[in-house]
């Protein structure tokens, strides 16, 4: 083992290492927008300045985050393509741009916002989703100058998928706060340990072509002497000069800015536009040893390519913007149901239910129904469609009708695992879990959580389970009851509350019809191109659904490459699970992972079916299940079967974070989704590979919550977990 860890240490400190050119820039150039009060009515790019009140805060000014969102999405449009301009020009414009009108209204209007398209009920402006000066979007915050830390990520979301829906993913990453995913699409943000993993994140985006927002703590910048001749095209034509920060002072550029010094999210400091870099070891650095961050300030006085030097007394965060990721793109997900168009809902079902009461049980006290999702509606589509991130529909329902979980076959990696799973919107968690804060926030049904115990593979249990029905608890470890995000709703496009919010900030109360609930995850894209299945694809039904067919809601389907589905015949009765034990029908499936491991298919597909003790599945029971009350289990457990009559309890619900109620009765905490994922996966991606590996190295000494590599998930990245990265190395999923 010491000798595999010192070979893979050594190997990725190859691959990481690089060399950087002299000042590197992005592709093309990027607008150099100052402050808006610089800028009269009268000139070519319009304005309103002068500044009535010098001195005092007032609508136009402490304006560095909109102006630098604004430089940045012009870099967007003009060099690397999409059409994030809406074309309406507002008059009272206050940015110069050399390329036309199409720009003259992306700072901010927030007295007078503009419909776009088809969403007449969102802003186009990036200072609004800021909340810049308190006078834009409301979003909870007390008076302010300027733009709290928080919101620069969210505000640039906001704008992004007003202009441009669901295509765009958002992060910042910071000293001591982080929000948001990283530029790949998958990774949670997570607080920089030192100035080398933040100066790394500047070059990689860089290195994209991309620009990005670093914040402050203040821009009291003064000018070094040294200076780099112009070295070609794009930004690269200017010459280049370096300052450095001076003490925190008032602001001395006339832009009234007022800076907290802090490094949390409600820090102000200032923001610019990160077009390039120089690192340390350069041979034209001024400064040997010094990383400087090429920006433009947005500050008139100042020349429009200045270099300031990366140290952690004076940089606070970067907040980077990209298309959503490759990783993100290829996820699967089915919504809950959609009462307002129930398929095969007869006569006596009560639809609209959702996840939460599949089965309908009129409890007392109990809320109306929370379905359907949201995003149905939007797409449209019913939960018999499954969606992409985006989202967008990808697949008509495999059966026509509601589904309950959905599973493409996956591979056993015979190495220890972890769950990924959803919950339903009256899940309210462990407290202090990070299911309970979502929770809390009211956007917990539509985010993917991967829970902290490191379990044994699911094949280890495959041909040895007792006489069922229910054949006990298997011999698996227990807690912490820790979880990590693996799929932030924000994401894939998804609803909380009826309106797009990230992770950190308070959702309106989930009520009917307002909330998306996620009822059926896969890492994978189920169907390409739209319509066909990719791989053997297994799915339960609804309640309503099943009993309109004269089927159970316990039984699984199949579907075969290729192909649609059926559900007249299961690949899988709910008697070969030792489910329906007390009568047809009285268990319900609600998540499910599937592992076909010999024959693929059931008898509608020319195969033999769930084949005893070869084949085996992870599921769990909706709330109301017959079964849950029979053996006193819960809706957040999970279960093994290997379809020998019996299932068991492979990891019990306390386990995960979840608050065990014996019985599974309506309203309790409910896994509604699941799929499994190496133990090492640091990048959500779905296997264990160099990527990881780099993840783990750039933290490795760090200390904090949620840092990329912490395995153990023990507020620090050390020798342990990348132990335990090693022993996992090339698993997959």
């Amino acid at each position: 083992m010491a000798h595999r860890l010192l070979l893979m240490t050594a190997l990725a400190g190859g691959l990481l290492a690089a060399v950087a050119p002299a000042q590197t820039y992005v592709p093309g150039q990027a607008p150099d927008w100052d402050q808006p009060y610089w800028y009269t009515p009268g000139s070519p790019n319009g304005g309103p300045g002068p500044d009535p009140t010098p001195g005092v805060v007032d609508f136009w000014n402490a304006w560095s985050g909109p102006t630098s969102g604004s430089n940045l999405a012009g870099h967007w449009e003009d060099v690397l393509g999409p059409p994030v301009a809406d074309g309406v020009p507002f008059p009272n414009t206050s940015m110069p741009f050399g390329a036309g009108p199409l720009w003259q209204d992306y700072l901010a209007d927030a007295s007078g916002l503009r419909p776009v398209g088809n969403l007449p009920s969102l802003p186009t402006d990036v200072g609004y989703g800021m909340d810049t000066n308190g006078l834009g979007l409301l979003i909870g915050n007390p008076p302010h100058p300027g733009t709290f830390l928080k919101d620069l990520d969210t505000g640039l979301w906001r704008f992004f998928q007003t202009v441009q829906p669901g295509v765009w993913t958002t992060g910042t990453q910071g000293q001591a706060y982080a929000a948001g995913v990283r530029t790949d699409g998958i990774t949670p943000a997570t607080p920089h340990g030192s100035p080398i993993t933040a100066f790394a994140e500047i070059t990689g985006e860089i290195n994209a072509g991309r620009t990005l927002l670093v914040s402050w703590t203040h821009w009291n910048v003064v000018p070094l002497g040294p200076q780099l001749p112009p070295s070609g095209g794009g930004e690269a034509a200017f010459t280049l000069h370096f300052y450095t920060f001076g003490p925190m002072a008032p602001d001395p550029w006339g832009n009234d800015e007022t800076w907290t010094g802090g490094f949390g999210p409600n820090s102000i400091g200032h923001v610019v536009t990160a077009v390039g870099y120089l690192s340390a070891g350069d041979p034209l650095n001024p400064m040997p040893g010094t990383d400087w961050v090429i920006v433009h300030d947005n500050v008139i006085q100042t020349p429009r390519n200045i270099a300031v030097p990366l140290n952690f007394n004076d940089w606070v965060a970067n907040t980077t913007v990209a298309p959503t990721g490759p990783g993100v793109g290829l996820h699967s997900f089915s919504l809950d149901d959609n009462p307002a168009g129930p398929i095969g809902s007869p006569p006596g079902v009560i639809p609209g239910f959702g996840a939460e009461n599949p089965f309908g049980i009129p409890v007392p006290g109990f809320p109306p129904g929370l379905a359907p999702s949201p995003t149905l509606g939007l797409l449209p589509a019913s939960d018999a469609d499954v969606q992409s991130s985006g989202p967008v529909f990808q697949t008509p329902s495999p059966n026509g009708g509601y589904i309950a979980s959905l599973s493409e076959n996956t591979i056993d990696p015979f190495l220890a695992i972890r769950l990924d799973f959803s919950v339903d919107r009256l899940t309210v968690a462990q407290p202090g879990t990070l299911v309970a804060q979502q929770a809390a926030f009211g956007q917990a049904a539509g985010d993917i959580y991967r829970a902290g115990p490191v379990l044994p593979p699911p094949a280890a249990f495959a041909g040895v389970l007792g006489p069922g029905p229910f054949a006990g608890f298997l011999p698996t470890p227990g807690g912490p009851p820790v979880q990590v995000m693996a799929i932030d709703e924000i994401q894939p496009g998804f609803l909380a509350g009826g309106v797009p919010v990230v992770a950190t900030i308070p959702a309106p109360a989930p009520a009917t019809g307002n909330t998306d609930n996620v009822d059926g995850f896969e890492r994978s894209v189920v169907a390409s191109p739209p319509g066909q299945f990719v791989n053997w694809t297994y799915f339960s039904v609804y309640p309503d659904e099943a009993l309109a067919v004269g089927v159970s809601s316990a039984d699984l389907f199949d579907v075969a490459p290729g192909m649609g589905g059926t559900i007249t015949v299961p690949f899988a009765p709910s008697l070969s699970m030792g489910l329906d034990a007390a009568g047809p029908g009285t268990d319900a499936i609600d998540a499910l992972v599937m592992f076909d491991n010999n024959a693929f298919g059931g008898p509608a597909n020319g195969g033999p079916g769930a084949e005893p003790g070869i084949d085996y599945a992870l599921f769990s029971l909706a709330p109301g299940s017959a079964s849950l009350a029979l053996f006193g289990l819960d809706a957040g457990d999970v279960l093994f079967t290997d379809f020998t009559g019996a299932f068991a309890v492979y990891a019990q619900s306390v386990a995960i974070g979840l608050i065990p109620n014996p019985g599974g009765p309506v309203g309790t905490d409910n896994l509604d989704a699941l799929e499994v994922a190496c133990a090492a996966d640091t990048d959500f991606d779905g296997d264990v590979d160099l990527s990881d590996l780099a993840g783990l190295l750039r933290n490795f000494g760090a200390m904090g919550i949620g840092l990329q590599g912490d395995l153990d998930y023990d507020g620090d990245v050390d020798l342990s977990d990348l132990a335990a990265l090693l022993a996992s190395f090339g698993c997959r999923v």
